[in-house]
Order: structure tokens, then sequence, then C-alpha cells
């Protein structure tokens, strides 16, 4: 039901984020031997926890994407470290996860889900609105499945968007949800706290039976230690 997990095409190694490979060329035995082949500098010299990107880099069977600090996104050539193209946004981008899907790339910012062709890096303006799905500021690699986009927005709602068209299928905002009792609720990832928001989402997936969505996946958090809740 869900995409392999071997070629990481989403941060977190799948759909599932298991942040899990089930290659097996490199493992506990030939680790020691590995030597570092290159490396790109992002620019990044000083530390800022209040402004970092906590994104793991993903392959689309031909590149490395990545994003940086100064809200670029930036494709690499896995075997010569070689810049391949760089796309510049005015907003935070990325900061936590990609998605790759179909030759697009589906980036998450501060002013909604981007979607970017994957040989280009330029916007794809033949899927979403113009090549956008809503406006909301997203912290996290979005779930592309069938034909939905879903993302968990930082105001605390969950949001699923046509893949062609970006219409707005729904939108749940989860800060007085009350789950009901016969839907099945998994979590993952890990926990973000903000100190200007009560509330965040820590993961998001989906579960899928032929077409039909069956289940949103996703964790969930509020900063006060007596009132945390998964």
């Amino acid at each position: 039901l869900f995409r392999s997990n071997n070629l990481w095409y989403r941060s977190g190694g799948s759909d599932l984020s298991q942040k899990y490979s089930n290659l097996t060329q490199i493992n506990s035995e030939n680790i020691k031997d590995l030597i570092k082949t290159w490396d790109f500098s992002l620019g990044d010299k000083d530390i800022d926890l209040f402004n970092s990107v906590q994104v793991n880099p993903i392959y689309t069977g031909k590149y490395i994407i990545t994003s940086s600090r100064k809200s670029e996104l930036i494709a690499l050539n896995p075997v010569s470290g070689k810049l391949i193209w760089k796309h510049s946004f005015r907003f935070p981008v990325a900061r936590r996860g990609l998605t790759y899907h179909d030759n697009k790339i589906f980036v998450p910012t501060g002013d909604g889900i981007y979607v970017l062709d994957a040989e280009t890096g330029h916007i794809n303006r033949g899927y979403g609105v113009a090549g956008k799905y809503g406006n909301d500021v997203s912290l996290l690699p979005p779930v592309v499945t069938g034909n939905r986009v879903y993302s968990a927005n930082q105001i605390g709602s969950i949001s699923g968007y046509d893949l062609k068209s970006g219409k707005l299928i729904f939108n749940k905002n989860l800060r007085n949800f009350t789950f009901p009792t016969s839907l099945e609720i998994l979590t993952f990832g890990d926990s973000f706290n903000n100190d200007n928001t009560d509330f965040s989402i820590s993961g998001v997936s989906a579960t899928l039976n032929n077409t039909n969505l069956q289940r949103i996946t996703f964790g969930a958090g509020f900063n006060k230690r007596s009132e945390e809740h998964t």
C-alpha cells in the first residue's frame, strides 16, 4: 500500500517515516571501511537553533535533494557532489522534510506546499494551483498518494488536496478534535514544540485500500506538560 523505502523518496525514509532502509550494501560489517568522497557546503556557517534545517536529504533515483537555511532547494549529483540546480524561495523551505513523487518534488514552506520539477528545479505550474497547494505554514514532508496530497500544518490542522487541480478536499483542525473510537491512530516522527504555539503536528501519513483513504496517521502534541496528548 505504501511506496518502497529503498530509495528514500521522502524524508524519513518512506510514507511511514520509519527512518529505515532495506538496502544491504552498507551494513554493520563494512560501515567502518567507508571514506568520504565529497562534501557540499550549504553556506550555513553559524549555528542558530531558532533558524535551523532539520531535514535529511531525499534521493529521486537520479539526484540528491536538500535545503538550506537560506531558503534554497538544492539538487546534487550523488556521485560527484556537483550542484545541478538551485531554487530560491522568499520564505522558510523544507525545514523538516521533502517528498518526491513521479518526477516532482513537493516542498513544504512558510507559504503552502510547492511542487517543483525534479529535473530542472522550476515550479511545475501544471499541478496544484499554479504549482502550489494552500498557503499554510508547513514544516513536514507531505504525503502524496493516489490523487491526493496531504499536509500537516503548523497551525494544528491536516489538509488534503487534489493532486492535479490543487483543490482543497478537506481541512481538519485538530485543536479541539475528539478522536472516534473506531479510528486507528498511530504516531511517529519527532516531537516539535514551539514557544509561540500551543499545538504542533509531528508527523502525517496515509493508508490506502485500493484507491480509498482508510487512515490518516499523525502525531500531535501540546506544549504544556500537563496537557500532552498523542
